[in-house]
């Protein structure tokens, strides 16, 4: 049965070799390193931003169109590839009333032949 919460003490478990001033040692050491790791992520988060805004300038396409396409393009399995377009072509036809996604058809074809 698992103990109440209020009944564990409170340096009890794995880390309770240590002592207060050890703990508290090793809770200020790692707030330095999460710290400069939360900084180094935040200067990428930057550089991303940046470097999507540019990307869509120059071309035109939304980021969301472009990490949709990255995640399909780095499939490995070519029957995951063509369930995802298909299933995006059932799913556009079905939301866009007198739309048909024809580019995934037409490349269909070319695949075949026609």
């Amino acid at each position: 049965m698992a103990k109440n919460i209020k009944d564990i003490t409170p340096r009890a478990g794995h880390n309770s070799e240590l002592t207060d001033e050890q703990r508290a040692q090793a809770i200020c050491e790692h707030d330095k390193v999460i710290s400069g790791l939360e900084d180094e992520a935040k200067a990428i988060s930057t550089k991303m931003k940046r470097e999507n805004q540019e990307f869509k300038a120059k071309t035109g396409i939304t980021i969301a169109d472009f990490m949709t396409a990255r995640r399909w393009a780095s499939t490995e399995d070519e029957g995951e590839k063509r369930e995802k377009m298909t299933n995006m072509q059932e799913c556009y036809n079905a939301l866009s009333t007198g739309d048909q996604l024809n580019w995934i058809e037409a490349a269909e074809k070319e695949d075949k032949g026609e």
